[in-house]
């Protein structure tokens, strides 16, 4: 994962707890979340109906509780035995 997003994720864990929720997301971070382009993590984004916040009237992003969420989804679906 990129430095940026490892520092990114260390000041929303270094918030309150109940501040971390509803941290936003930057679009570089989810990509490297996701592990995957900025275009892409957008798409994620949108095909998953994952929230985002409306920042300004051409800028949305996640939130982390969303993002973490839906990651923390596709581990369980990728570890769990096939049928």
């Amino acid at each position: 994962m990129h430095d940026n997003a490892l520092g990114r994720l260390r000041e929303i864990k270094s918030l309150p707890d109940y501040m971390q929720d509803d941290a936003l997301v930057d679009w570089s971070t989810a990509a490297a979340l996701l592990n995957t382009c900025v275009p892409s993590a957008r798409k994620i984004v949108r095909d998953n109906n994952i929230p985002v916040v409306a920042v300004s009237e051409r800028k949305n992003m996640p939130r982390w509780a969303a993002l973490r969420n839906f990651i923390k989804s596709r581990e369980r679906v990728a570890k769990s035995p096939a049928a």
